[in-house]
């Protein structure tokens, strides 16, 4: 009791902040990915665009409807196998062309904000075909 009312009391300086690079993965997230093919098909526009955007919801909301039960509980555990270990490499490839370049930026930009400090990022992932990509 003692130990709860001291811990709910402590200075906010010691609380540690969860860190914001983690994804939960659920079965929605691991259905758009494995049909997205089919997804894009059904909005009927060219990806990006913004009839696209328009009719995404409803494409995936149609295909997501489509699935049997035990489709759904397949998805329900890849998404908690890829949230507690890590997702396919294919998934990864595609994580880190789209958001890498803006998490070193940010990281770079707190880092110069908050401590005056310059840094130098280089990274490096396989791609589907195997060949190493190098970003800097």
């Amino acid at each position: 009791m003692y130990r709860d009312w001291l811990y709910n009391r402590r200075a906010e300086k010691t609380i540690k902040k969860q860190s914001k690079f983690g994804k939960k993965w659920t079965a929605r997230l691991v259905i758009e990915h494995q049909c997205k093919k089919e997804i894009l098909e059904k909005t009927g526009a060219r990806p990006g665009g913004k009839e696209m955007i328009k009719n995404y919801q409803g494409a995936v909301n149609a295909i997501m409807g489509g699935l049997s039960e035990e489709q759904l509980e397949e998805a329900n555990k890849t998404a908690i196998e890829w949230s507690s270990k890590a997702p396919p490499t294919d998934v990864q490839v595609e994580f880190a062309q789209k958001n890498t370049p803006g998490m070193m930026k940010d990281l770079a930009t707190q880092l110069w904000r908050q401590a005056g400090m310059r840094i130098f990022i280089l990274s490096a992932w396989k791609t589907e075909e195997g060949e190493v990509r190098i970003n800097g």
